[in-house]
């Protein structure tokens, strides 16, 4: 009798391992499928609601399609996930307000994409765009290591959330015929606070503006650095503020 009780409860464990088994590989495979706009607004919500470990990829390009966007992470809630674009573009989020509402005031200065990334999170092929143009060419995540292709600009956001523009002995010009063209602006950011770091001599030709930006405030600061120089030949201004003059 205790042989056969024996038996039947060896039967129910490998059964429940069975059961079990499946349901953790399901666990450990869960990944979030993007797919568009409203699914990536869920995915950005889930992370800064505490779901900051959620694997997410995107199956197609996505296109934003409101006025306002919440950054994916936040300072106190950093994304560290692994994010793969798997080699897809989201558009449009340079044209949108961000949405500060259920945001601290430490979140002010980190816009885009992503809000904030721990040193434990990660982002793979995934061409975001940002409000960032240099020489007519919108920066991405795709191109951020060499924006113009030549070494000598790029582009990244620290683990602090500060967005570096660094410029290494960079040329760069911005003439079109376009008069109102981005492409006639050196380099022209927007909403978030910029640094550009300089290194050797730096050169920005050809423009109606040296540098452009259309906010003022605090949080839209710009901030030059570095051990290098930086000169302006342009046919308005050196710098501007949404087309007025500062210098």
């Amino acid at each position: 009798m205790k042989h056969i009780q024996r038996t039947i409860a060896a039967l129910l464990a490998l059964v429940m391992i069975l059961v079990l088994l499946p349901q953790a590989v399901a666990q450990a495979d869960d990944v979030v499928q993007i797919a568009n706009y409203e699914q990536l607004k869920a995915f950005a919500a889930r992370v800064n609601g505490g779901e900051t470990t959620l694997n997410a990829k995107l199956t197609a390009d996505i296109t934003c399609t409101d006025k306002t966007w919440t950054p994916i992470g936040t300072y106190y809630q950093p994304y560290m996930g692994t994010f793969d674009g798997q080699g897809h573009t989201i558009k449009g989020l340079s044209n949108a307000e961000v949405d500060y509402s259920g945001l601290s005031d430490d979140d002010d200065a980190y816009i885009g994409l992503f809000g904030r990334i721990s040193s434990r999170g990660t982002v793979e092929d995934a061409a975001a765009e940002y409000p960032l143009w240099v020489g007519g060419v919108q920066v991405t995540a795709e191109n951020a290591g060499d924006v113009l292709g030549d070494g000598k600009v790029k582009f990244e956001i620290t683990e602090d959330g500060e967005r570096v523009l660094t410029l290494n002995n960079a040329k760069i010009t911005g003439y079109n015929a376009d008069y109102d063209s981005p492409a006639n602006i050196s380099i022209q950011k927007e909403k978030w606070a910029l640094t550009i770091k300089l290194i050797g001599e730096n050169t920005l030709s050809g423009a109606k503006y040296g540098i452009e930006w259309d906010d003022p405030t605090t949080e839209s600061k710009l901030t030059l650095n570095g051990g290098g120089t930086l000169k302006v030949n342009s046919t308005v201004s050196a710098i501007a503020i949404s087309a007025h003059i500062l210098i």
